[in-house]
């Protein structure tokens, strides 16, 4: 624990920023990359159950299941070359411009962000004056349509701006329309991305039969989703569920692990690392939110603020 220096957007001193930083050191080479991560996320989950419980009016009112207390947290998580192949697969040039508006639009859209949640809570969990039970719908389906406004402008921007073809952008609109936005259940998440990328073989292979390019992005795509899959057994394996979209939770009606669990698991395809650029691999940031965060829920704006507790990724020689 110290202090760690980043360079900064202007001249002058390094930005300092209090960190806690941890290794997992082994030499078993039968050790698999999921198995390190899964061990970082628990060792997140006992390092957060340490932390004091808050119980006040604003925590209590939000109807969480499971008699959750504070503090509240959630997992993003990736694999780095899963959203890159299948935009290739949607035929997407590798302008580096272009594939990070792309990867910008994967997260804003197909990753859950926590006022998702507010879809498994009862209506009156949220206090909220400005979301009463009268306006509740009206106010999903506003949401909704603005988010499909900001959708279609960025598919008009795709022609008129980067100069895509037409099949590109068609392509794009299949991936979003199945993936808008996953699932907070892991498992069906990976199911939800299946089941675009098999539309997207489909049409590539009625207008390129038998192409090494579309074979070879096939097996890369099948792997990508094989090793998130992968992890999130082995999170189940030591006892890590998330508290919404957990078919074992729901059974239990209770968690008697003993960790802090998250919230839930968003698989958000567009994550990547600002100042080191991690590639080739799982990574992962733990964010927590406020006790009171499901009572005062964003602006329509869409923005929201919360604190990166980990960011983990490693790079292969």
């Amino acid at each position: 624990i110290g202090t760690v220096y980043h360079k900064s957007t202007v001249d002058g001193h390094p930005k300092e920023t209090l960190e806690a930083t941890f290794d997992i050191i082994q030499d078993d080479p039968r050790i698999r990359g999921q198995q390190l991560e899964a061990e970082l996320l628990l060792t997140v989950c006992q390092v957060l159950n340490l932390f004091p419980i808050t119980r006040n009016a604003s925590t209590t009112t939000m109807s969480f299941p499971l008699d959750l207390k504070a503090p509240f947290w959630y997992i993003r998580l990736t694999h780095t070359r899963l959203a890159d192949s299948i935009l290739e697969l949607c035929g997407v040039p590798s302008k580096e411009p272009l594939r990070r508006l792309c990867l910008h639009m994967l997260s804003c859209f197909t990753s859950p962000p926590p006022s998702y949640l507010t879809r498994f809570l009862p209506v009156p969990s949220v206090s909220s004056s400005r979301r009463k039970r009268s306006n509740s719908r009206h106010t999903v389906e506003d949401e909704s349509k603005k988010k499909d406004e900001i959708l279609e402008k960025f598919f008009d921007d795709l022609v008129r701006t980067y100069g895509l073809e037409a099949f590109v952008v068609e392509n794009l609109q299949r991936f979003f329309n199945i993936c808008k936005p996953l699932p907070v259940d892991p498992h069906e998440a990976i199911q939800r991305i299946s089941v675009a990328v098999s539309k997207l073989r489909l049409t590539n292979h009625e207008a390129h039969p038998d192409s090494d390019q579309q074979r070879r992005l096939n097996r890369e795509i099948t792997k990508h989703l094989k090793s998130l899959a992968t992890l999130f057994q082995i999170l189940n394996r030591i006892g890590i569920y998330p508290c919404f979209g957990s078919s074992k939770l729901k059974q239990q009606g209770k968690d008697e692990s003993g960790l802090k669990q998250p919230l839930y698991i968003s698989i958000d395809l567009g994550l990547r690392q600002h100042r080191k650029h991690f590639h080739g691999q799982l990574l992962f940031q733990c964010i927590t939110i406020s006790d009171d965060y499901l009572n005062h829920l964003p602006d329509d704006n869409g923005q929201e603020s919360h604190e990166t507790l980990l960011t983990t990724g490693r790079a292969y020689k």
